[in-house]
């Protein structure tokens, strides 16, 4: 289905999240605690799709969205922001950034799931 790199600093949603991205088929993931991390890993591997969180340590979810757009080779990769923040002009940040969709914690699985089929074209 795709490799999935997850960036997210809490270690109790990111078992929330595994667990409702492989009860649904989507096995191929990858883990990164912040945006430096996660760009390390998305060098390293070819990312079908990204999921980060915007309130992390080393580097923010906004600073990643950036610094993933300028590889060359994820110019167009869904990114899609999963946070707890809701309000409209960081959406629309992360939106002139770069990132595909906003999804707000916490999510509804079936809705996140939907989402992420949909940029993997699914």
């Amino acid at each position: 289905m795709g490799k999935i790199l997850i960036i997210e600093d809490s270690i109790m949603f990111t078992e929330l999240l595994t667990h409702t991205l492989e009860s649904n088929g989507h096995e191929d993931l990858y883990f990164a605690k912040n945006g430096h991390d996660g760009v390390e890993l998305a060098k390293q591997h070819q990312m079908q799709l990204i999921l980060t969180d915007i309130n992390m340590p080393k580097m923010d979810g906004y600073q990643l969205i950036s610094a993933i757009r300028n590889l060359d080779n994820y110019k167009k990769t869904p990114i899609i922001v999963l946070s707890s923040e809701s309000a409209d002009h960081l959406k629309a940040k992360s939106k002139e950034l770069g990132a595909t969709a906003w999804v707000v914690k916490p999510y509804i699985p079936g809705q996140l799931i939907k989402a992420i089929n949909i940029c993997l074209g699914m």
